[in-house]
């Protein structure tokens, strides 16, 4: 554990932007004593506790935020990702219906609860969340708009983790095909990865020279 800096909160991120968790732990718990009613701190303090695998410790965390800052888009978010690992999916949409509600303007929130929703097999609300994620997406606020074809990526991203290959097919192909609009030289650390997404996708549905030419 190191010393990085004499503002605790600012110690804190440091730490754990660096991944040094022990230092984070200690600065953030001296923050939260300093500064109780920062939502902040709040965050990081469960965020730190997640990176550490201490779930009981984390959802305590976040159940604290959120009681004291109900409006706190990101602590919903990410109260829901935890319930989301850890299979507790009542939880799972209440979190992310909350997010929804707090900040309805933000794209993330209906992305996730698309993803939620498919999951269930609740396709139609999901349609209409995943939709309504896409024009949000280059317009949220704080620095946090992104391309769509981000958006289309992630929800592949979900489908292909809950093995359904054809749907992450269809969210792959729109994300490529954005990505070549919006960008005329688009990164290719982000088109590799797409492309071995698409790949893997096309193997899966046993389109074996589609997958050979999706890596050419």
């Amino acid at each position: 554990m190191t010393l990085i800096n004499t503002n605790p909160l600012e110690a804190g991120k440091q730490a754990l932007q660096s991944g040094d968790l022990l230092t984070a732990e200690a600065a953030l718990a001296q923050a939260a004593q300093q500064l109780p009613d920062s939502a902040e701190v709040a965050l990081l303090w469960a965020q730190c506790a997640v990176r550490r695998g201490e779930v009981r410790t984390a959802r305590e965390r976040f159940a604290a935020l959120l009681r004291q800052h109900p409006g706190h888009f990101r602590g919903w978010l990410e109260a829901g990702h935890l319930s989301r690992q850890l299979g507790r999916q009542a939880e799972v949409m209440h979190f992310y219906r909350m997010a929804t509600q707090v900040a309805p303007l933000h794209w993330e929130g209906w992305l996730a609860l698309s993803c939620a929703l498919e999951a269930e097999g609740q396709w139609d609300e999901a349609a209409g969340c995943y939709h309504r994620a896409l024009p949000l997406a280059t317009q949220a606020p704080d620095g946090e708009a992104v391309p769509v074809s981000q958006v289309h990526a992630r929800m592949a991203k979900s489908r292909l983790e809950r093995g359904d290959a054809a749907r992450a097919l269809e969210s792959l192909r729109q994300a490529l095909g954005l990505m070549r609009v919006e960008k005329p030289e688009p990164d290719v650390n982000v088109t590799a990865a797409l492309q071995i997404d698409l790949g893997d996708v096309l193997m899966r549905l046993g389109l074996a020279d589609a997958a050979h030419r999706a890596f050419e």
